[in-house]
């Protein structure tokens, strides 16, 4: 294009010593000719930003005041706009004569982190995008638990799976670093083994249909694998452990209380 020629140009020119007198030979000085010339940068065109700031993608450009199209270094300014928290990725390209054109493609908020002294808006991947006030309901799964969100980009596709439990899912609680347990609307707490979570989860959204998760029940206890204990709101619990062939048998049991 027409920069490229001007640019490739203007190089050709000091390398090769001609016309000395007109074109200067140092970096910044071969900056300043080139934006003389008409190719200084004065128009930021900012595409597709939401939540990133335009100072914040100004400041990641890095260029300095007065900065022709010569000075821009598009792989650079791209990695340093899509190191940015909320950039997914990033495009940028020149707009003669003076202008620069920045494309931004954004993560998507998925969870929310309720850590012990903030909450913490992620995106699917587990990257923190943004701190929010505590407690804040915006309407996406919570989290909570020590290491809960960067454990959550593991299980959470898990959950999507299973529409049933994921509607009826309030609170995802991390425990002990190793399991999940989910907090459904009724209160009803479900405790999910450290392993084979995708069969325990299978086997309880099959069940809900039938409905066990609408008896008035205060725990279901699945960390053992091919065993299933209740526990309900008026006694310590339901008699022995139940056993059931259709229960998932992959699995460990997970030791400690919840």
């Amino acid at each position: 294009g027409l920069i490229g020629i001007a640019i490739v140009s203007i190089v050709a020119l000091a390398a090769l010593g001609m016309f000395g007198h007109l074109v200067p030979r140092d970096a910044a000085a071969l900056d300043r000719y080139a934006a003389s010339l008409g190719f200084g940068i004065s128009r930021l065109d900012i595409q597709g930003n939401r939540y990133t700031q335009r100072p914040d993608i100004a400041a990641a450009l890095a260029l300095p005041p007065g900065a022709s199209q010569l000075a821009l270094d598009t792989t650079a300014a791209k990695s340093r706009i899509e190191a940015l928290p909320w950039v997914l990725k990033a495009g940028i390209h020149r707009s003669l004569p003076d202008g620069i054109v920045v494309e931004i493609t954004e993560r998507r908020p998925a969870i929310v982190w309720r850590d012990v002294d903030r909450d913490v808006l992620l995106d699917i991947e587990g990257r923190e995008l943004s701190t929010l006030p505590k407690g804040s309901d915006l309407g996406l799964p919570v989290v909570t638990g020590a290491a809960a969100g960067p454990a959550a980009p593991g299980f959470m596709p898990l959950l999507e799976q299973h529409p049933e439990i994921r509607r009826r899912t309030v609170e995802i609680r991390r425990i002990e670093g190793r399991r999940w347990s989910l907090h459904l609307s009724n209160g009803l707490l479900v405790h999910l083994p450290a392993d084979g979570i995708a069969a325990s989860l299978a086997w309880l959204e099959s069940r809900a249909a039938s409905g066990l998760l609408d008896l008035s029940l205060e725990t279901i206890d699945l960390r053992v694998a091919g065993q299933l204990v209740v526990r309900g709101h008026d006694a310590p619990s339901v008699g022995p452990a139940a056993r059931s062939r259709h229960m998932p048998r992959t699995g460990t049991a997970a030791g400690g209380a919840p």
